[in-house]
């Protein structure tokens, strides 16, 4: 049923939406892409009109509307090249309930306290999935504390996961690398990357005791948390994170008393930071740290992988080799004799699987990302600014984490892709209405 009232069906909207982003980090990657559609279908149930409201975003020539759909398209296009269709159609299915929950989303940010809720989720989601990494990470390491992790019961559910899906919740043999609920620690430490700067933003926004402890305490365990994946390119994401945010909020503070507590808060995250991150890290990550782009007990070097990858492309550089990553997984192995899923790298990756429109559509999303976000912060409040920057630095850190790894491995982190985008568009085009709104009035 319809909601009878309009501003209980927003409230409702707000809602789900804030449950799919709590609920998205925190469960297995088996069981989280069902629960990418809920914006979706909390939109359509809650709005009498939302088919009309889905035609306005193409009527008003929308970008992000525009991209996210081609994308889509081509995504369903490129099973036909691939050479695992039934695997391609699956991971086809995905992109299009991302894309759903993505236009709903467009939508639904736009309305009265939506982004601040999204984001008290993120944080949430953060806080919890943090937790778990950092028990994971000291009871799996620490043989003089007398419990284990997982426990009984997740060792059940990560049996039947492991059994039909081949995937983990965490893994089950004692292993230095904490990924909390996701496949592997990679990707766990990029949606990290998305909540640290967020937490940041909640930090300089809070306007009670309550939210300035909650965003402390967020910032703290998820900062933790990356640190035990110890994944190189999130340390170098996160220092480059850290350092842009502070210099730019003092940019941006009018006051002297600002700018002085934003430099020494952010020192002092620095500092905190580096202490437990230099006590705890083993000789052996230490040890390669420089060397992220030679030879790591992995098969091959990943430039070598991106020289493969620029080859194979030039034989299809328009359709790829289909949605998904099998089909060059399988050239990779029978042609290479490399056992890699992937080409560790956004660009390369997005080329194998859907040649040049793939990466016009994907990225042009990112670009227009950008344009909303700058102008907010030439044209915004000073919070509506902070807040920009923030998304702007989310957006950086997985596109670090792109640059040597491989960001939409994960249905989790690719939901999230596309909904940190649809927030920052919802967020744009509210405010652009705001702003409409004060010139009638003048």
């Amino acid at each position: 049923m319809y909601m009878t009232q309009n501003a209980d069906g927003e409230k409702r909207q707000i809602q789900f939406l804030f449950a799919t982003l709590l609920l998205l980090p925190i469960l297995p990657d088996v069981f989280a892409p069902f629960f990418i559609i809920i914006p979706f279908l909390a939109f359509v149930l809650c709005n009498k009109n939302w088919f009309s409201d889905f035609k306005s975003l193409y009527k008003s020539k929308n970008l992000l509307a525009i991209f996210g759909s081609l994308n889509l398209i081509w995504v369903f296009v490129c099973i036909f090249s691939s050479k695992f269709m039934v695997d391609s159609f699956v991971m086809s299915l995905l992109w299009l309930w991302c894309t759903l929950a993505f236009l709903a989303v467009l939508m639904i940010a736009r309305k009265k306290d939506a982004v601040s809720r999204s984001i008290e989720a993120i944080l949430w989601a953060g806080l919890l999935s943090g937790i778990i990494a950092v028990l994971q990470y000291t009871f799996n390491n620490f043989k003089w504390i007398p419990l284990t992790l997982p426990n009984p019961f997740w060792k059940h559910v990560n049996g039947i996961t492991d059994h039909f899906f081949r995937y983990k919740i965490s893994y089950l043999e004692d292993n230095m690398r904490s990924n909390s609920t996701y496949v592997n620690s990679n990707v766990y430490s990029t949606f990290l990357l998305v909540v640290i700067p967020l937490s940041i933003y909640y930090i300089d926004n809070a306007k009670t005791r309550k939210q300035l402890t909650f965003g402390i305490v967020s910032f703290v365990i998820s900062v933790l948390a990356l640190f035990v994946t110890f994944s190189r390119g999130a340390y170098v994401a996160l220092a480059i994170i850290l350092l842009a945010m502070t210099v730019l909020i003092l940019v941006l503070s009018k006051s002297l008393n600002k700018k002085w507590s934003v430099l020494v808060t952010g020192t002092t995250l620095l500092l905190t930071g580096s202490i437990p991150f230099l006590s705890i890290m083993p000789d052996s990550v230490q040890a390669r740290m420089g060397d992220i782009l030679v030879n790591d007990n992995s098969k091959v070097t990943r430039p070598r992988l991106w020289e493969i990858s620029g080859h194979l492309f030039v034989k299809r550089p328009i359709t790829g080799y289909g949605t998904g990553m099998n089909s060059q997984w399988d050239i990779f192995k029978h042609q290479y004799n490399i056992n890699e899923p992937h080409a560790h790298n956004d660009l390369f990756q997005l080329l194998l699987e859907g040649g040049v429109p793939r990466v016009i559509f994907t990225f042009g999303l990112v670009v227009v990302f950008f344009c909303f976000a700058v102008y907010i912060v030439r044209k915004g409040r000073h919070n509506e600014k902070i807040l920009s920057l923030a998304f702007m630095a989310a957006m950086l850190g997985i596109i670090i984490q792109g640059s040597i790894n491989y960001t939409f491995v994960d249905p989790k982190l690719t939901a999230y892709y596309m909904l940190l985008i649809a927030i920052m568009g919802g967020f744009y085009y509210s405010i652009k209405e705001k702003q409409q709104i004060s010139l009638r009035k003048e």
